[in-house]
């Protein structure tokens, strides 16, 4: 069943042509377009792989999570006697219609997509006239931005069934359908018959951005939205090493604003709390970023294009994924000057030479940080939580640790490579390359993952913790850092988490460069903890240089935590204390309990699902 976070996303197709007349709107007639689409279940081919390599930890969440069982894909289906059926029904209309039919094409994933659409729109849409296409993506102008709901940007628990509200939010009240007329959304996971409630797919202008990992997969989604006027499909590259098209992004367009929206939720009703079908809803807890942004005073938005660095890596990360250029252009008439301080940090899936490497990945956060002035020297706090961990080891945590200072990436690698400090490195890398180098980050650093016991007494159960993935071998290594893992337990009761939190805290603030100061900074995104979302910065054979590879697309928010006139009245053990986290609970709500419980004794981490 579609949206299970025990199964496979599959995504195959054929499609049949539906003569349906154009004035027909009863209850009938839809109920026979969605039989007609009603699939029955099959084995289908999975859309992306799993490296089994030794020492690869590409299978994480983000492939592993959804490899183990088949559901039916949006086409494919043996449905002799619904078309006798559906023909029979077709026909009464025909015979009572007053317009001439028009051929149209319909969208079909799981057993309630027919139905959902005709309730909610339709994703039934006539074939695209050449007026339609030129204007796919334009929006009429507005300058009424007094309604602005999140305008200093916000980051929110998402919504669970069965919990009191309290500073979380549905999808539905991220999207805001009914005012919505484009939107641009990325996932790894789809729930089509779910999502298809959430839009106005009437009139609302889409963009999907989603992982094809062949041609045929490809052609597959392109067959299924070929005759939808309204909809736009985006593949980033899946070539080489590229495993998964892991980002959740969502650009959201009104008349008076842009909304931006990073979840670490995919579309599915489970990451979003809600009940569906026979899921349970209030089994999985996510947390979401979102700006509201109006339209730029500016006629042109070359000049802020140059000067908000958010937007910069925005558009950068776009156009690697191959976005439709008209969209990408269309950002740029948007205010970000609130956004001078965040950082948009993303993976680019591939190998990046040069300098390329010094903006995505890990590295792009320690260049964040440098260009907003928040490289340290002194010791910081890290807590990261994770939905997913790969196989880890010291080397690629102090690695992290070294950018959530500020350094570009080469500290670690020139550790890494060189059998002494080179003369020719910079001061600062000198510096940060000092005697006590080897040992000194990891008492500060902890990340949190679920035990087997939190799963299992978990609200889902252990037949719902499918999206929360690690595996024995990499626990059993004897790299793996387990003293730095803690249990993942949600202050939700027996809510489990497909977070993804990275919490850094600096021992004294650090001004930045507009005279600002910092207790830390928090990143909110897609990322897990694992080189496959983060990269590993090492040396080219060939050149001698450094590359970088990254295994996912990926994509956060950085949000500084400032200091303000009550925090400079405390004293620093007051901002500091054993919890570490009070500075960060106005910002970014902590989700789970602290201090985590450690790994001692015969407690063991939450394993894939047949590992």
């Amino acid at each position: 069943m579609a949206g299970d976070p025990k199964e496979t996303i599959d995504l195959t197709g054929d499609d049949s042509d539906v003569t349906l007349s154009a004035t027909s709107e009863d209850d009938d007639l839809r109920r026979a377009i969605a039989m007609s689409l009603q699939p029955t279940p099959t084995s289908l081919p999975r859309d992306f792989s799993v490296s089994t390599n030794k020492g690869d930890d590409s299978a994480t969440l983000e492939a592993c999570a959804e490899s183990s069982v088949a559901v039916g894909g949006i086409l494919g289906m043996d449905r002799k006697r619904q078309e006798e059926e559906r023909l029979a029904r077709l026909k009464r209309k025909r015979e009572r219609s007053v317009s001439p039919p028009s051929t149209k094409r319909g969208l079909g994933h799981g057993s309630d997509l027919g139905t959902a659409s005709a309730h909610h729109g339709g994703l039934l849409k006539a074939a695209p006239t050449e007026s339609d296409r030129g204007q796919a993506f334009a929006i009429p102008p507005s300058s009424d931005t007094s309604k602005l709901e999140y305008p200093e940007g916000t980051v929110r628990k998402t919504w669970a069934f069965g919990f009191e509200r309290q500073n979380d939010i549905k999808l539905a009240e991220v999207l805001q359908s009914p005012q919505l007329e484009a939107a641009v959304l990325s996932s790894f996971q789809w729930d089509w018959d779910w999502l298809v409630t959430k839009l106005d797919t009437a009139k609302t202008k889409l963009v999907f951005i989603v992982q094809a990992k062949d041609e045929e997969a490809k052609k597959g989604y392109i067959s299924t939205f070929s005759r939808m006027w309204n909809v736009r499909l985006c593949f980033p590259s899946m070539e080489g090493q590229i495993n998964c098209m892991h980002s959740k992004l969502m650009l959201l367009f009104y008349p008076t604003h842009l909304r931006i929206a990073v979840p670490t939720a995919n579309l599915t009703p489970y990451d979003w709390g809600e009940p569906f079908r026979d899921l349970p809803g209030g089994i999985m807890e996510n947390t979401v970023f979102l700006i509201d942004l109006p339209k730029s005073d500016s006629e042109s938005g070359e000049r802020q294009d140059a000067e908000v660095p958010f937007l910069k890596s925005m558009v950068l990360f776009l156009k690697a994924m191959k976005l439709q250029e008209d969209i990408v252009n269309r950002l740029k008439m948007y205010d970000f000057s609130k956004l001078g301080n965040h950082g948009f940090i993303h993976s680019i899936g591939g190998t990046h030479y040069g300098d390329a490497w010094r903006g995505t990945g890990a590295c792009g956060i320690g260049q964040y940080l440098n260009n907003l002035g928040l490289r340290t020297f002194d010791s910081v706090e890290i807590d990261f939580v994770t939905s997913s961990v790969g196989s880890l080891d010291d080397q690629f945590l102090r690695s992290l640790y070294l950018v959530a200072q500020g350094d570009s990436g080469l500290a670690e690698y020139t550790h890494r490579n060189a059998k002494s400090v080179p003369l020719s490195v910079s001061q600062d890398l000198q510096r940060r390359l000092g005697r006590d180098f080897p040992s000194r980050w990891k008492q500060n650093f902890r990340f949190y993952y679920p035990s087997d016991d939190t799963v299992r007494g978990s609200r889902g159960g252990p037949r719902n913790g499918g999206t929360i993935c690690f595996q024995p071998r990499w626990w059993n290594g004897p790299k793996f850092p387990r003293d730095l893992m803690r249990d993942c337990q949600s202050q939700r009761e027996s809510l489990l988490m497909h977070n993804k939190i990275w919490f850094t805290r600096y021992v004294e603030p650090v001004t930045m460069n507009n005279g600002l100061r910092t207790l830390g900074w928090a990143y909110v995104g897609s990322a897990n903890l694992s080189e496959s979302a983060w990269g590993r910065l090492v040396q080219d054979r060939a050149t001698k240089t450094p590359k970088l590879s990254c295994r996912n697309w990926e994509c956060g928010v950085i949000l500084p935590i400032l200091e303000s006139k009550a925090d400079q009245a405390k004293a620093l053990t007051d901002r500091q204390d054993s919890n570490g986290l009070n500075i960060f609970k106005n910002v970014v709500p902590i989700p789970m309990k602290i201090p985590g419980e450690t790994y001692q004794g015969t407690k063991k981490p939450w394993f894939s699902p047949g590992q």
